[in-house]
């Protein structure tokens, strides 16, 4: 969404701390990931909304209908 080539995934900590994004504070994305990597569903639905809404802002929302009927068990209850 910012123009950006994703980095390898052992290097995502230092890319977001060296060029942070524009809105979504490093600390808190990390802390979000991590979380929803431990397999808690509720975390992971706190993360895919988190995004959504950014990729809704940014004109992508499309993309995320195109899942559909999926994306109502990616946001959860």
């Amino acid at each position: 969404m910012e123009r950006r080539v994703r980095p390898f995934n052992k290097y995502l900590r230092w890319e977001l701390d060296a060029h942070p994004l524009g809105d979504w504070e490093t600390t808190e994305l990390l802390t979000l990931i991590e979380t929803a990597l431990t397999g808690a569903l509720t975390a992971q639905h706190v993360l895919f909304r988190a995004a959504e809404g950014r990729i809704r802002s940014r004109g992508y929302g499309g993309v995320v209908d195109e899942w559909a009927p999926h994306v109502e068990l990616l946001r959860g209850p």
